[in-house]
């Protein structure tokens, strides 16, 4: 019996030991699994089909495509910063007072901040080596592209584990284009060599391979999309290496799943900010360039969906090439646009002064399914900004698409080229204050007092309507749970903008009025108002608010508890002037009037005192009151209908009937592109697992194995009966612990 209990114990307390160090291991193998792609052998076969094809010419085709940023400037100035970046200094690629070690330190990769290591791994700096390369010829930048790529390369290689955002989606995408741009000089350059050409083609085929795995596919953004181009372009730039025609199709497979959500049938990139429509509508132009280059046929329904996109892009943008700050959009002005593409068959056109944008050719133009409206003042005057105005109002909320800030019903006001009512903007990630301006005080959208950011809710639009004299526009938040809010815009032109704001019971109200850091703001002369001013603009704003019950309004600039008073322009959080105003728990009513003098026009609808609600029954009905120099005149609702009543001095009455919005006919198709995404969620279960979190994960386990043993040994030694049994119990507890890892955490 003593020597059949001796193996018995034997085998127990192998699997006391064994069965952690599987447990340790399964916490790592998903992620090493996650980013393995084995090395393609590159033959001399390939490699001298890869020497001769493409063509020279459709490489340099190729270097006219880009994602983000062209790596230009003047040739001096691009020679200058080569020269510098040959020091290691990162000033000339835009980050000033850092060094790194060229051409290659694995330090470099973890040490440097988030937006660096980005640009390190997008190979930012073999890209500014080459491009001052093919203006100067000199060959220390092209040597130094060259080891840089071949570093990265034997690095990549040999990794198991993620280092700082080698393995980032945009990061492998932008290397290929990079490696396509180095591999088109130097495949006949005089000082080719055939090992170092193999290891770079190698590198070629695995960052190919990661972009094509489906756990690697990020379909709810842009970044799905720019993977997508990237392997359209590995197949162009590198036909001879292997699994080109499956890329080709599963490309193309993919980016129909994933344009089914992307853009609507209005075109608008489903992704909540106008910046990145801009950028959406460079990708998509992109795409049927790639499609036509690679013939693959041509899918009508993507150009129709461009070609609105166009449409709406020169909506959203202002002639002096600022786009209105809502979602995840950097603020400033930016001149470039994104170039054309006529057809899927024509390389794209420049853009000119007026350029194949144009002005936008509609005063009113509203996309309900996408959630947006914008109206336009003065385009005859286009492109002069002294008598335009822009307002934008959004709704829109697409569940899991990128870039969302919790800005439903927010008014954003551009007028006579300046910025006047906005929401903060692009806060750059990892900069504390990222998640408040992403939440509601960081948009002038109503809402309730610690109300979430991701909340369940849905925005619907109610009714519109407008002509030569007024615009209307209608809107109501439905969630969390039972909250109601409805906000109504009415614009009567020029220069007079009625919001009307109605809250219910549950709790506090809250509306964060954000101007640009450029405008300067004062309480007014006249009672419940406010100044607003901005040096060398002529023109001026005054704003009005007032609300029933208890009401504050608190002027706040540059605040981070409680958040308010910030605009974000390039990547810089900018303080700016902010009216935070609060009401009471009880059913409310918030009526803001914002009246803006150009400076060049009279304005008859400045006002001598404050506005009043001469009537109030409920959100359908209500008569406001507005003094104005030249006589008192009223804003009434009455069901579907808005009136302006004027005094004999400021001319005829204005009615308006408004028009219901048809709920069958958004609906339905807001619900197709749920659809799409839901497929596509399906069909692309993307892997995301944190780096820390499983060091964490790790570090536990080590010390509840290390915490055990000890317990065991003493155990063993003062007691020792019934050990068996509690050892016998504790492999069942890591069993319990490995099936939890293994099919709850990672649904194996």
């Amino acid at each position: 019996m003593r020597e059949y209990g001796r193996p018995r114990r034997l085998l127990l307390n192998i699997a006391c030991y064994l069965l952690p160090t599987v447990t340790f291991f399964s916490i790592w193998i998903p992620l090493v699994k996650h980013y393995y792609v084995p090395t393609v052998l590159i033959t001399d076969e390939m490699l001298t089909s890869a020497r001769l094809l493409p063509s020279d010419q459709l490489f340099e085709t190729l270097q006219e495509f880009y994602f983000f940023n062209r790596m230009g400037g003047e040739e001096p100035q691009l020679i200058e910063r080569a020269d510098k970046l040959l020091r290691g200094d990162m000033g000339s690629l835009g980050y000033p007072g850092e060094k790194i070690a060229l051409p290659f330190n694995a330090d470099d990769i973890d040490r440097l901040p988030g937006s660096w290591q980005l640009l390190l791994a997008k190979f930012a700096v073999p890209r500014l080596f080459l491009a001052a390369y093919q203006v100067s010829k000199r060959q220390e930048f092209m040597d130094m592209a060259r080891d840089v790529i071949l570093y990265w390369a034997l690095y990549e290689r040999h990794s198991w584990l993620p280092s700082g955002l080698l393995w980032h989606d945009t990061a492998i995408a932008e290397r290929i284009l990079v490696l396509a741009e180095f591999w088109g000089l130097y495949r006949q350059h005089p000082a080719f060599d055939p090992e170092v050409a193999k290891i770079i083609l190698a590198f070629a085929a695995r960052s190919s391979q990661l972009l094509a795995k489906p756990t690697h596919y990020t379909f709810t953004s842009n970044h799905g999309i720019i993977q997508n181009l990237a392997l359209w372009h590995f197949c162009l730039a590198f036909p001879s290496l292997p699994n080109v025609e499956r890329y080709k199709q599963l490309t193309f497979e993919r980016m129909q799943d994933h344009m089914a959500f992307y853009i609507d049938d209005e075109g608008v990139v489903l992704e909540h900010s106008a910046g990145y429509q801009k950028l959406g509508l460079h990708f998509t132009g992109m795409a049927l360039r790639y499609a036509s280059l690679l013939h693959l046929p041509p899918r009508e329904d993507w150009i129709q969906k461009y070609e609105r996109a166009k449409d709406f892009y020169v909506h959203l943008r202002r002639p002096d090439g600022s786009l209105p700050t809502f979602g995840d959009t950097t603020g400033g002005l930016d001149a470039s646009r994104p170039p054309v593409v006529p057809s899927h068959l024509q390389p794209p056109k420049g853009d000119g002064e007026n350029g194949p944008y144009g002005s936008p050719r509609h005063a009113h133009s509203i996309f309900p399914v996408a959630g947006y409206s914008i109206w336009w003042d003065g385009l005859a005057n286009w492109p002069r900004p002294e008598q335009l105005a822009q307002t934008v109002v959004i709704w829109s909320h697409f569940p899991g698409h990128a870039h969302k800030h919790a800005d439903e019903m927010s008014i954003l006001l551009w007028a006579g080229g300046q910025t006047w009512w906005t929401n903060v903007g692009y806060w750059p990630y990892g900069l504390a204050g990222r998640e408040a301006a992403t939440s509601w005080e960081g948009s002038n959208a109503p809402h309730l007092l610690d109300e979430e950011a991701h909340s369940s809710r849905r925005t619907s639009l109610r009714s519109f309507g407008w002509s030569d004299q007024v615009a209307v526009l209608d809107l109501e938040r439905n969630g969390p749970q039972r909250v109601r809010i409805r906000r109504q815009l009415v614009h009567l032109k020029p220069g007079l903008w009625i919001i009307v704001d109605h809250f219910p019971a549950q709790g506090n109200a809250r509306t964060t009025w954000s101007t640009s850091h450029r405008v300067n703001l004062r309480p007014g002369e006249i009672e419940g108002s406010y100044q607003l001013s901005s040096e060398g603009n002529s023109s001026r704003m005054t704003a009005f608010i007032l609300g029933s019950g208890a009401t504050k309004v608190v002027p706040m600039q540059g605040n981070l508890k409680p958040f308010a008073g910030w605009e974000v322009v390039g990547a810089k959080p900018q303080p700016a002037p902010a009216l935070v105003v609060e009401q009471s728990t009880r059913e409310s009513w918030l009526v803001t009037v914002w009246s803006w003098q150009d400076g060049v026009t009279p304005s008859w609808h400045s006002l001598e005192q404050q506005p009043s609600m001469a009537v109030w029954n409920d959100a359908e009905h209500w008569r406001i009151t507005l003094p104005s120099t030249l006589g008192v005149f009223d804003i009434e609702r009455a069901g579907s209908q808005i009136s302006a009543h004027y005094a004999v001095e400021l001319g005829e009455d204005i009615s308006l009937q408004l028009t219901e919005a048809q709920d069958q006919s958004i609906v339905p198709k807001f619900r197709e592109i749920r659809h799409a995404y839901a497929i596509a969620k399906n069909k692309y279960s993307t892997y995301r697992e944190n780096l820390a979190s499983l060091l964490k994960m790790t570090k536990v386990l080590a010390v509840i194995f290390v915490l055990q043993e000890t317990a065991f040994f003493i155990y063993r030694k003062t007691i020792s009966k019934g050990s068996l049994i509690l050892r016998s119990c504790n492999l069942i507890g890591w069993v319990g612990i490995l099936l939890w890892l293994n099919i709850v955490r990672y649904g194996m």
